[in-house]
């Protein structure tokens, strides 16, 4: 696909021209990325960024939103990577927001700071057991990893661990 930058091989010359660019004209840059689907219970991290991480190597600083696990509301910001000052947000600090609407614009209202940890479901034996019982009747129904993923609300690598651990 043309654009695409889910391989270090299509990311590195357009990281290097922006990085370029950067230094020579004194710019800043906002690049928007993807994240992949996590886990309910795990942390997010750098390499949950869609596409190549090697995107990351490139940045100054990473930022991530994630969505609480106890309240479809509440989304909360977290740095993954900082260069040029303190990592401020980071897994035991992350800025809680709540979306909201103002004057007609959707945006976030910030409610205060936690660990990221509070946010999560806790990991239960039964709903893993669950899901690697569902991913396996999805996939003798002929669906594909990436399908089921979907379906189950979690990462492709996810379904690919749970059905080569059978």
């Amino acid at each position: 696909m043309a654009g695409s930058t889910d391989t270090a091989k299509s990311t590195i010359p357009i990281m290097n021209s922006l990085s370029e660019m950067k230094f020579d004209q004194g710019l800043t840059f906002l690049i928007l990325e993807h994240n992949k689907k996590v886990d309910e219970w795990r942390p997010i991290s750098l390499n949950d960024l869609q596409g190549s991480k090697m995107k990351s190597n490139f940045a100054d600083s990473v930022f991530t939103i994630g969505k609480s696990a106890t309240d479809k509301n509440i989304r909360y910001i977290k740095q993954l990577k900082v260069r040029s000052s303190e990592l401020e947000y980071d897994t035991d600090n992350v800025l809680v927001c709540r979306i909201s609407k103002d004057d007609g614009y959707l945006g976030f209202r910030q409610v205060g700071f936690a660990n990221e940890m509070e946010l999560l479901r806790l990991p239960s034996e039964d709903l893993q057991t669950t899901k690697v019982e569902t991913a396996l009747q999805l996939k003798d129904r002929g669906l594909s990893n990436v399908a089921i993923a979907n379906e189950l609300g979690v990462s492709e690598g996810a379904v690919r661990k749970w059905l080569k651990g059978t």
